[in-house]
């Protein structure tokens, strides 16, 4: 079994030692070892991911889906994200880019730009760096791993994050379940007056009636911002937007959004798209990551104490996850604000009217 040419490690240059292999066979003995070793790990994380996909797919929650118990006649006019699906998705996609960064630092050390490094820093005054190209390789190593790390704590954060949305979700389809029983039996839904808790918190139920009572508000300020907007709204709603009793049309409408309009499911879908938003790590957050970094470097270079920066490495990466978590969290509010301002997300309600500019 011969080697091919070139397959052979690379020397770090001046390295004199000589091969631990005498004939050409002996390399690729081991190899082939090696290689059997590593096939088999893949195999068998392949085989996991693949299952865990499948599991995932068919057994985690989606709003509306008829595996969580909802009725026949309950029908769902809009497509809901499986959040721990999508996440799952994302994962792949970061692990991917983190074993393209591995290829390009085998790349390095094969064709020898890490030696090209270590001779180009050679002469940069009483600096202390890597002396070899095998010591850059072996720091970049280490450094590719701390990336990996980061972005693993990342994905736990990330899935508490889809825990709490799923809870919060859930609770929602069970009040429009509760609704649409009460619909269908005649009886009328009761509207009381929410008393806060101790900590000024509502439970459940006070809060879910709150944020509709507060988007129901925000519709009708369409009459003022955009009265073509709230005309389509009562033509979906078969009502005559030239009515002279406007205190009378206004009621209406509002009774008829509290039985008509799907608030739960408009609810999960501004989540669910402000949970897809976060979970994908973006070129902004990535950015920032690399200016804090880029600031941190002259300080540890050039820094008026050099003895309190000497082992501040382990802290710039633990301050740069941070700081990609608290970006990543900063999107998560900022895409989620809508439903503490009354649900002003960029949905489209089940009645066909975009909802965009209700505060």
């Amino acid at each position: 079994m011969g080697m091919p040419a070139g397959a052979a490690p690379r020397r770090a240059a001046g390295d004199e030692e000589e091969d631990w292999y005498e004939e050409a066979w002996q390399y690729a003995v081991v190899e082939t070892m090696m290689l059997l070793v590593l096939i088999m790990i893949a195999i068998l994380f392949d085989t996991f991911w693949h299952y865990l996909t499948h599991y995932v797919e068919r057994n985690t929650y989606r709003f509306g889906h008829p595996h969580q118990g909802r009725a026949q006649g309950d029908e769902v006019n809009h497509e809901h994200k499986q959040l721990y699906t999508v996440l799952l998705q994302r994962m792949g996609t970061e692990f991917m880019t983190l074993g393209e960064l591995a290829l390009v630092i085998f790349l390095f050390e094969k064709y020898g730009v890490f030696d090209s490094v270590a001779s180009a820093c050679s002469t940069m005054g009483d600096m202390k760096l890597p002396k070899t190209g095998m010591d850059w390789f072996h720091m970049a190593e280490y450094v590719h791993f701390s990336l990996f790390g980061g972005m693993c704590l990342y994905f736990i954060q990330m899935s508490a994050f889809v825990a709490g949305s799923i809870r919060r979700i859930r609770g929602w389809e069970e009040e429009r379940g509760r609704r649409a029983d009460l619909l269908r039996a005649g009886s009328f839904i009761d509207r009381q007056v929410s008393t806060p808790s101790f900590f000024g918190g509502l439970d459940d139920h006070e809060e879910y009636e709150c944020m509709q009572t507060r988007f129901i508000d925000g519709v009708f300020l369409w009459q003022i911002r955009d009265n073509t907007k709230y005309n389509t709204l009562l033509w979906h709603l078969g009502l005559n937007p030239d009515r002279a009793d406007g205190r009378s049309l206004r009621s209406e409408v509002e009774t008829l959004l509290q039985d008509q309009f799907d608030f739960s499911a408009f609810l999960a879908l501004s989540v669910e798209a402000a949970v897809d938003d976060a979970i994908e790590v973006h070129i902004a957050s990535w950015c920032t990551v690399w200016l804090f970094l880029a600031c941190a470097f002259p300080i540890h270079r050039w820094g008026p104490s050099p003895q309190l920066s000497a082992g501040s490495g382990p802290t710039d990466r633990v301050l740069a996850g941070a700081l990609l978590m608290g970006v990543q969290t900063a999107a998560c509010v900022h895409g989620t604000g809508g439903e503490a301002r009354g649900m002003g997300g960029k949905a489209t309600g089940p009645l066909g009217v975009a909802s965009t500019d209700v505060p």
